[in-house]
């Protein structure tokens, strides 16, 4: 009958240690992507909420100053804003009556050209003396 000795059991096991630890390597790389991955999509749906929250701070600046004039300002220094604080910005008043429809357009990201990123925001809204 063959014996075993301790010094064979730890000869044998040393391989399987080192490949155990390049499986698990390997686990932890996959997994670190994974997160990698999520963290840039956190950081670009961070960034576009800004631009929207942006878009929406201007529209209300917009309706104040509506408000103010009576409805008959001068929009110029407004629409200059939007294209300034939003990528590929533009904004459009249309008058229709007694009421406003509000309609501004900008790039999602600021890294891409495709039309397919373009955000838009509507609004209509009533203007009361």
């Amino acid at each position: 009958m063959t014996s075993i000795t301790s010094r064979d059991l730890s000869a044998k096991q040393s391989g399987f240690s080192l490949l155990e630890l390049l499986i698990s390597l390997l686990i932890f790389a996959i997994g670190f992507l994974g997160v990698a991955s999520l963290q840039h999509v956190s950081i670009k749906m961070t960034h576009d909420s800004v631009l929207q929250n942006t878009a929406i701070t201007l529209s209300n600046t917009l309706i104040e100053k509506l408000r103010a004039s009576a409805g008959s300002a001068n929009l110029n220094g407004w629409q200059e804003r939007v294209k300034k604080e939003l990528p590929q910005g533009s904004a459009t008043l249309t008058d229709q009556g007694s009421r406003y429809q509000l309609k501004m357009h900008w790039q999602e990201s600021e890294h891409s050209e495709a039309s397919a990123d373009l955000q838009t925001y509507e609004m209509t809204f009533k203007i009361t003396p």
